[in-house]
């Protein structure tokens, strides 16, 4: 299981200042395949071949290991007593073509696949069944395989791991035969799998095993055959040596179709094809040798021309002879059958085989088992269960064929020991199987006994069980462990006349997958932002897998141990996190998260829009949403003004101006938001003047005083003081009125801003009395000095009209008439002060 990758959490770093924005390899063939050159085996076959390399790739190599017709110091003992002892077979779950062996090897059945490629025969001078099987691991068509074949002695119905000096390499459908002549098991072929199934090159290697030890004969061997993939291996009694029918290998191409005949005797090889007459024209058939009739016996296998032959073929004296036309009653066609001579029987025994061309469901598997001896097949029995022999061999030791082969069902490809009784096959052994042999604490397991070779009124005692489980006098234990451990599991059944067989597993119980701990990156989370979850699990059997529910809106679930959204509605979540194993098996953890909304600027005002050079500037931000604490940060401020991390900025600007002033916040989430607003810095206000709107006013006349103001923060409120009486005041900039009495008048005026600030300014306004006349510069039409001189004009034009002669001095006398009217001032005239000067004074 690999570990979750941990996404960094999300933060806020407050110290940070915010701102607003394998080429050219060959293909390997297998057996069937053939060269382009060749059109001796089609496209069909090499499917057929495919097929059967993975699920019986050693039936042949297992089908043709016979055994001499005599054998010194055998024991020869009854049927009933040797499947006594062969119910023990496998007893000890121990076997050959076991996948993935570990220092004590388990039976096959406890491998995940159907072993294949195993080859076997009876070691007549050692007095035991040998085999050898390739130690692979990872699915048949994706095996890895260790350097070497595993070696392996079935002997007093049980099978067991040899441990032998010097191995042979991991070899897949070897040749192997005892050979009478020279005293020794010869292995000879096979392909070299340690380099890997798919460039597997085969190999005429040729090896002995005498007692315990495997000895490299090839460089030694003179003249040996060419590389063979499947080698039918049988000892001629009768011509005293080694027969070798090479179907495929290397003939200049790979996977070249072959039908050599050789002999192998004191160490040489000999090549008989030019002299042993036409050979069977087949391959993926099957021979052995028949010690009543005293010659080998081939059977079956494929044509040249794509069909199953059902062609008896016998080899004597040195030559091959087309047996079908005098053979009885032969079986029906087919290929990849177990065969062999069962000297308690007297006959040739052979069992199985595949009866449909590609046709890959269990009916193309044949249950029959035929005899054949004399000339003539027999079908002994018609409802065998078990398919893919991997190797069929007599036992002369224990007086019994030996098949190992797997249960007729593809559902559960277990391999299993069969002995043959004369009528029936029996399993040798009972076989104790778990519902899974690897399991999880508190998950059920049942232990069931298959396959046993006695039906009636048997117990059942069970030992080595996990923790958690007892024993119970049953067939199918339910066990439900408690503790994690790898635990050899033995059963005793008893049962009538003394019966007693024994039957062992392997059950691995893992810790149930637990949840360490489950965390989100803020138990507060906030929509737009970021939020992380993160499931520590462990243990368990394979790999985990995550799943997620009650997560916020906008998350979606990942099968992931990190899982990192963003929320999209704000809210309160119950959010849990599972982690389940290759079993089915479930750890839950639970956390609650609280979604808060995106933090947003809800009002930021300042407490004046516009304000006087030194005057308090207060600008206050109000935020929604978000998760606090808050961090805050102000561009844009007018001069003497600076930024500060809080919620309301105060300062006294010391220069006007317009400025947009933004505020940036920020919460411990990563939220952000932001606002902006505009303030307006006058400067202070200033009254500039205060000026009347005649410099010469009479009592009576009307009156203008106009004010200038510079400066400040409008509106203003003016203030005036000093009128003159019969002036009201008034708010406003300018004072309209008609003075009532005559005088010296000081007039103050002072103004206030929006703001507050102030200003003042003032003027001294003369009111002369109302003498009856009326002083144009008055600015006025009711004086009567206006009235007077309007008069004396229109008298000097009529007189001038009437007296035109006298036009010039008339209009000379009504000046001085207008003259000596204004003449009537007040006689301190000549004392006034005179224009320009900054008393402040007005005269009126």
């Amino acid at each position: 299981m690999t570990g979750p990758t941990t996404s960094p959490h999300v933060g806020h770093d407050r110290s940070q200042a915010i701102q607003i924005p394998p080429s050219g390899a060959q293909s390997p063939r297998r057996c069937g395949d053939r060269p382009g050159g060749l059109p001796v085996v089609g496209g069909a076959i090499a499917l057929v071949g495919l097929l059967l390399l993975v699920g019986g790739a050693g039936l042949v190599g297992g089908a043709r290991l016979g055994a001499p017709s005599s054998h010194s110091g055998a024991t020869f003992v009854g049927s009933e007593a040797l499947l006594s002892e062969a119910r023990a077979s496998a007893a000890r779950g121990e076997g050959p073509g076991a996948v993935a062996v570990p220092s004590v090897a388990t039976h096959p059945s406890a491998g995940p696949n159907l072993t294949f490629g195993v080859a076997m025969t009876y070691d007549t001078a050692d007095a035991y069944v040998l085999a050898v099987s390739l130690n692979a691991s990872g699915g048949p068509y994706n095996n890895t395989y260790a350097p070497n074949e595993l070696t392996w002695k079935f002997s007093g119905g049980n099978w067991s791991l040899l441990s032998t000096t010097g191995q042979v390499p991991a070899t897949l459908g070897p040749g192997l035969v005892y050979d009478g002549h020279d005293g020794y098991v010869l292995l000879y072929g096979g392909r070299l799998m340690a380099t890997g199934a798919s460039n597997a090159p085969v190999t005429n290697q040729t090896w002995s095993y005498s007692a315990g030890t495997w000895s490299n004969l090839s460089a030694n061997s003179t003249a040996a055959p060419t590389a063979v993939d499947f080698a039918n291996l049988v000892y001629d009694a009768a011509d005293e040596y080694v027969l070798l029918y090479d179907q495929l290998g290397l003939s200049g191409s790979p996977n070249g179709t072959l039908y050599t005949t050789w002999s192998y005797a004191a160490g040489v090889w000999a090549n008989l094809t030019g002299t042993a007459g036409a050979s069977p024209p087949s391959f993926w058939g099957a021979m052995t040798y028949d010690a009543r009739d005293q010659y080998v016996v081939y059977f079956g296998g494929v044509t040249l021309s794509n069909n199953l032959t059902n062609a008896t073929w016998t080899f004597h004296g040195g030559l091959w002879k087309n047996a079908s036309l005098v053979v009885s009653n032969a079986p029906a066609a087919r290929m990849n059958f177990g065969i062999t001579y069962d000297s308690s029987h007297q006959e040739v025994l052979l069992y199985g085989g595949v009866v449909h061309l590609l046709d890959f469901n269990v009916s193309a598997y044949s249950g029959e088992t035929w005899g054949y001896a004399n000339g003539t097949w027999t079908l002994l029995a018609s409802n065998g269960t078990m398919y893919n022999p991997q190797g069929m061999v007599y036992d002369a030791a224990d007086n019994e064929t030996v098949l190992l082969g797997a249960n007729l069902s593809f559902a559960s490809l277990a391999v299993v020991t069969w002995a043959f009784s004369g009528s029936f096959w029996a399993v040798a052994a009972p076989a104790l199987a778990p519902t899974a042999r690897t399991t999880d604490t508190g998950r059920a397991v049942t232990l069931e006994v298959t396959e046993s070779p006695n039906g009636g009124n048997l117990s059942y005692s069970y030992s080595g069980l996990p923790t958690g489980c007892a024993s119970q006098d049953t067939p199918a234990l339910v066990c439900v462990p408690t503790a994690a451990g790898s635990y050899p599991v033995l059963v005793r059944i008893a049962g009538a006349a003394g019966f007693a067989a024994t039957a062992r597993t392997t059950l691995d119980v893992n810790a149930a997958p637990t949840i360490q701990e489950f965390t989100a990156s803020s138990s507060v989370g906030e929509v737009g932002i970021p939020l992380q979850f993160a499931v520590a699990a462990s243990n368990g059997t394979g790999s985990l897998a995550y799943a997620y529910a009650g997560l916020p809106t906008g998350c979606l679930p990942l099968n992931s141990a990190d899982l990192v959204c963003i929320p999209a509605a704000s809210g309160n979540y119950l959010v849990s996190a599972s982690a389940t194993d290759a079993l089915g098996v479930a750890a839950v953890g639970e956390i609650s998260v609280t979604v808060v909304p995106a933090l947003s600027v809800v009002d930021f005002a300042p407490n004046h829009a516009a304000l006087d050079v030194g005057q308090t500037l207060s600008v206050e931000t109000a935020l929604a949403g978000g998760s606090g604490p808050f961090a805050f940060d102000y561009v844009g401020l007018p001069s003497a003004c600076s930024t500060a991390d809080q919620t309301v900025l105060t300062c006294q600007p010391s220069a006007t101006g317009t400025f947009s002033i933004a505020v940036a916040a920020q919460d411990q989430l990563g939220g952000m938001a932001s606002a902006r607003t505009t303030v307006v810095v006058n400067s202070l206000p200033t009254v500039v003047s205060l000026v009347a709107s005649s410099s010469a006013v009479r009592a009576g006349d009307s009156l203008q005083l106009t004010a200038t103001v510079a400066g400040g923060t409008g509106p203003f409120v003016y203030v005036y003081a000093g009128l003159p009486s019969g002036c009201a005041a008034s708010s406003g900039p300018v004072v309209n009125c008609t003075s009532a009495a005559s005088g010296r008048f000081a007039v103050e005026l002072k103004i206030t801003d929006s703001t507050g600030a102030t200003a003042s300014g003032s003027t001294v306004l003369t009111v002369s009395p109302d003498t009856g006349g009326r002083s144009v510069a008055g600015g006025g039409f009711g004086g009567g000095a206006f009235w007077w001189g309007l008069a004396v004009g229109a008298v000097a034009i009529a007189l001038a009209g009437v007296y035109g002669g006298n036009r010039l001095r008339l209009a000379r006398q009504g000046e001085q008439i207008v003259a000596d009217l204004r003449g009537s001032a007040s006689p301190d005239e000549s004392a006034r002060t005179p224009p320009g000067d900054d008393t402040g004074e007005q005269e009126l």
